[in-house]
């Protein structure tokens, strides 16, 4: 692994620990919280005991994307990605002009198609193309749900946690 490589693997196992460490902490701070029934980007509510802990997650996780894609090639797709993920830590639900909501969308739809590009690249015939093709399904899945009015969470914690294991396959492949 040459050097841009392993910085990119550090860094994409050091924004991983960060973020599901401060996405447990949020989790225990926000007795209200449901995996199933409350969406990831509830425990950032500006209220919420857990807001600390989730949108500083997501900025961690959402510099180390953008560096990881970077080192990888100037993957625009994922260094947008990860910008997207920054601006969700930033911008917190219920933010005006719907910042959140734009901010969460462009990273679904980003990391999906970066996901998606990786595996046509790979032609399907490496786990992280094949973990980049699920995880572009559960992103698709999650914007049907979302544009047809349905209560999605579900999707989107499958889209969020296929994402994450997608980018540390990436990076220890390359």
């Amino acid at each position: 692994m040459a050097k841009a490589g392993r910085l990119a693997a550090g860094i994409a196992v050091a924004g991983f620990v960060a973020f599901n460490f401060l996405l447990a902490q949020a989790i225990s701070a926000n007795q209200k919280f449901r995996l199933l029934e409350n969406y990831l980007s509830d425990l950032g509510a500006p209220l919420s005991p857990s807001a600390i802990y989730f949108n500083l997650g997501c900025a961690i996780a959402g510099c180390a994307l953008a560096a990881v894609f970077y080192l990888l090639g100037k993957k625009p797709l994922g260094i947008l990605c990860g910008a997207a993920l920054l601006l969700v830590g930033l911008f917190p639900e219920g933010s005006p002009h719907s910042l959140h909501f734009v901010a969460s969308a462009a990273f679904f739809v980003f990391g999906g198609l970066q996901a998606l590009l990786w595996a046509v690249e790979r032609k399907m015939r490496t786990p992280s193309a094949l973990l980049g093709s699920f995880h572009a399904l559960a992103a698709s899945c999650l914007a049907v749900a979302e544009l047809a009015g349905w209560n999605a969470p579900l999707f989107e914690t499958l889209a969020a946690f296929t994402f994450q294991i997608f980018a540390l396959a990436a990076v220890f492949e390359n």
